[in-house]
């Protein structure tokens, strides 16, 4: 390659660095990741001026770069899975605030139910942990919610028979996630949705750890990755758009309903 070809840097919608190649063997080589999402990524041409370059001893290479779409963590309905790790009862009195963790996620299935989003369940080790706890309300039964559970021993909720679980969901890539425990399956499970290509979503009084102080790092470690942190209402009101949606009523009665039983929540985001 020499001085003053031009090089492509491929970037992805999330500023990933994925390749750099001289420009003219561009197309061959890049937008191969996440199944090509961001083939129509703009390029921009980033050029010094002249006088910067006279002044300059450094050999100047111009170069083409990718630039990164806007990530305004807009989400809908039609492309949306909720993702609810490992609120098991095992748990239930070592975690911290574990009554909101617990009314936080039925409200979400709750709300996954009425907005007809798919929703997958994970437990981890259960046969140690115990099963989910019985507020969800998840399982076979008539008057369950019948949503997928997987058992796993994997920390994030990634495993194989989930990705296949994905597979047939291949228009949803909005991750919104809550659940336990926030610093070890949570994170992992929100580091592997990232790398799949989804945007995540972390539903911050969804989630928690036995320490207040895992939680507050999980949550900015997250952050730093590219996740969205967000309320379970924050999120269920982006999900329905307008009070003209027809479900409006009914999720508002269940946002009523969540705020009348006036379970303890969490008094900060993440406090360091």
């Amino acid at each position: 390659m020499r001085i003053g070809d031009l090089l492509l840097f491929a970037v992805s919608a999330r500023g990933f660095f994925l390749s750099v190649t001289p420009s003219a063997h561009y197309s061959s080589t890049i937008w191969k990741r996440h199944g090509g999402r961001e083939k129509n990524s703009p390029l921009l041409l980033l050029q010094l001026p002249p006088s910067a370059r006279a002044s300059s001893d450094i050999p100047v290479v111009e170069m083409a770069v990718a630039t990164a779409s806007r990530r305004l963590g807009k989400i809908f309905p039609s492309s949306t899975v909720f993702f609810a790790c490992d609120v098991q009862e095992r748990f239930r009195d070592l975690i911290h605030n574990m009554p909101a963790v617990i009314s936080t996620a039925k409200f979400m299935l709750d709300v996954s139910q009425e907005l007809e989003v798919p929703c997958i369940v994970t437990e981890q080790y259960p046969k140690a942990l115990l099963h989910t706890v019985p507020e969800l309300n998840v399982g076979k039964g008539p008057d369950q919610i019948n949503v997928p559970i997987f058992e796993k021993k994997l920390f994030s909720m990634c495993t194989k028979e989930v990705e296949e679980e994905l597979k047939k969901l291949p228009d949803r890539k909005d991750a919104v996630l809550f659940g336990i425990e926030a610093h070890v399956c949570v994170t992992q499970t929100c580091l592997d949705l990232l790398d799949l290509g989804y945007d995540v979503h972390v539903v911050c009084d969804g989630v928690s750890s036995q320490k207040p102080h895992d939680r507050a790092v999980a949550l900015q470690r997250m952050q730093q990755s590219g996740a969205f942190l967000t309320s379970a209402e924050q999120v269920t009101f982006q999900l329905l758009h307008t009070a003209e949606n027809e479900k409006f009523r009914a999720v508002s009665n269940l946002v009523k309903k969540r705020n009348a039983e006036g379970i303890n929540t969490f008094s900060t985001m993440s406090t360091l």
